[in-house]
């Protein structure tokens, strides 16, 4: 793999803990860089095609966002019978692993910095059609929306081989519920992951973000799309909340958002249950509980413990 990019050769390989789907390496290289390799071992989706073009599109307009310089892909399947992605490893500690135990002085600005980066990111505007061509081109957003929830709840209830006991209820809800979307809100780059676990940081010489990652669902959209995770942590942590939507600019969260959260859910749902060896039960259970509380217009985490939203 390194000869193929010209890279030095790897004196010690170490598997990435943290996502369910995805399968990452550190490659700690012979002249002492580290290196990231991400490998499709779903295959056939081209998502690291579209990854790779993600971020030439972002180095063309934004070449100081903290995220990697280079993006090997390599999608010939001879070396290994996956298609896989080399990229240089970004600096500091992951965010996600740490933010609940840094002390105030230094969660807080960083939080901030969370809030500005998503906004810095949607200010890019949106992405060339040839880029990331969304089925939604020609559509309102609301029809585009209403499509969406749709698709992600029949191929739900095709994976699972029956229709769920909150389908009908997920489905009058939703036609209920689709008037407090906008119908036709500018369309920005959006992340489309955008969490604490997907970003790094440093704290010297002062605490800020030094790596963001994970572009591989990134898309065009409603710039509120992609605020769910970071309401997600504020509610499991009262105090992310005011840094983080002073960051991003907002003084609450938008009315809007239990509707993406709900579709959010049922995609994630429909997704765990196909994993192998096995389905990914607790996530499944934990979505459930979600658009359970969606429904019953409960609070949305309410009974749920942080960590599991996939």
């Amino acid at each position: 793999m390194m000869d193929r990019f010209g890279l030095p050769s790897p004196r010690n390989v170490e598997p990435v803990s943290g996502g369910v789907i995805n399968r990452s390496y550190i490659l700690e290289l012979s002249d002492g860089t580290a290196w990231i390799c991400r490998v499709d071992v779903e295959g056939g989706g081209g998502k690291l095609a579209h990854e790779a073009a993600v971020y030439r599109w972002l180095w063309a307009r934004a070449p100081d966002l903290p995220i990697a310089t280079a993006y090997h892909l390599d999608a010939a399947r001879d070396l290994i019978p996956h298609e896989y992605a080399l990229m240089p490893r970004l600096s500091g500690a992951n965010l996600g692993a740490d933010v609940e135990y840094l002390p105030d002085e230094v969660r807080e600005p960083l939080l901030v910095q969370v809030g500005g980066l998503l906004r810095r990111l949607h200010a890019l505007g949106d992405p060339d059609a040839e880029l990331m061509p969304p089925d939604h081109a020609h559509q309102s957003w609301h029809a585009f929306v209403e499509a969406w929830f749709e698709e992600m709840l029949t191929r739900c209830e095709a994976r699972l081989g029956y229709a769920p006991t909150w389908a009908a209820r997920a489905r009058s809800w939703m036609k209920e519920r689709l008037v407090l979307v906008p119908s036709s809100p500018k369309r920005v780059f959006l992340h489309g992951d955008f969490h604490v676990g997907n970003l790094q940081y440093l704290v010297t010489p002062e605490p800020r973000l030094s790596g963001c990652f994970d572009l591989e669902w990134a898309w065009s959209g409603h710039a509120h799309c992609d605020l769910l995770h970071l309401q997600e942590a504020s509610t499991h942590y009262p105090a992310y909340e005011a840094p983080l939507l002073s960051g991003y600019g907002l003084s609450s969260w938008p009315q809007e958002l239990p509707v993406y959260r709900l579709i959010h859910s049922i995609s994630v749902l429909g997704a765990a249950i196909v994993e192998k060896p096995e389905p990914l039960w607790d996530l499944m259970a934990w979505h459930g509980r979600v658009i359970e509380n969606v429904l019953a217009d409960r609070a949305v985490f309410a009974g749920l413990m942080p960590g599991r939203s996939g």
